[in-house]
């Protein structure tokens, strides 16, 4: 388990976040949901390590020792256009060190699983904005870490590539059997990607409610006309607008 727990964080005179509490099991997915300015980038840089707490802890089973644990992923993908995609995906085991050759047959097999290997041999430019997040989780994908950080990574895709892209993300973390924790503005993201979803508000940003997340099983086109997921919604809404 991941686990913040009284973790605040002020830069200078401004508090940032007050007293932030969350966990993420192994195998959840979590939502962080919230305004812009209450806090939640900075709560992502304090759990992959960038930031170290003021006050409060953050451990991974009990070990506060979390560098190197946590995967990253913006919403850009970043993906590096003098690079094809195969060599996009080995980047993250080249940087560990590992044989060129190791590296090419673990990335070429991520392709494999997900069926992009025929994309292997194109450059970043010539795939779409859909396409390209998928890439980008792989990439992250590649570092061999349990624990992924998303911050807003389906923000700028329009909204019939973002729900193909959730599809395929609720495929894929079964499929890597990753736990991941989530930053979006996206009330109906959040509601369709999570086991949970804390809701953060203020400022300093605090957790302001807790909400577990769990819908009958159905395609997502199917699920976001359930009472339900309506329910949730309405919740959701209500708290943001307080």
């Amino acid at each position: 388990m991941l686990e913040v727990k009284n973790v605040s964080y002020h830069y200078e005179n401004h508090d940032v976040l007050r007293d932030i509490s969350l966990y993420v099991g192994q195998g959840e997915t979590i939502a962080i949901l919230g305004r812009s300015g209450v806090g939640k980038t900075t709560l992502f840089n304090l759990i992959a390590g960038v930031l170290a707490p003021q006050s409060g802890t953050i451990q991974i089973n009990g070990d506060p020792n979390i560098q190197g644990k946590v995967s990253y992923m913006l919403q850009k993908d970043m993906l590096l256009p003098h690079k094809s995609i195969l060599e996009n995906i080995m980047l993250p085991r080249l940087i560990a060190e590992e044989k060129t050759k190791d590296a090419q047959a673990k990335a070429y097999q991520l392709l494999e699983n997900f069926k992009l290997n025929q994309w292997a041999d194109y450059y970043p430019k010539a795939l779409s904005g859909g396409m390209r997040q998928r890439i980008a989780l792989l990439r992250t994908t590649a570092f061999g870490r349990e624990w992924l950080l998303l911050d807003e990574a389906f923000s700028a895709l329009d909204a019939m590539t973002r729900r193909s892209l959730h599809r395929w993300f609720i495929n894929y973390r079964k499929e890597m059997h990753i736990s991941s924790l989530l930053i979006t503005h996206d009330i109906d993201e959040a509601i369709l990607l999570a086991d949970r979803v804390y809701v953060i508000a203020g400022q300093p940003g605090q957790i302001i409610e807790t909400l577990e997340i769990n819908l009958p099983e159905a395609d997502i086109d199917t699920q976001i006309f359930q009472p339900e997921f309506l329910a949730y919604k309405r919740t959701l809404l209500d708290l943001l607008d307080a």
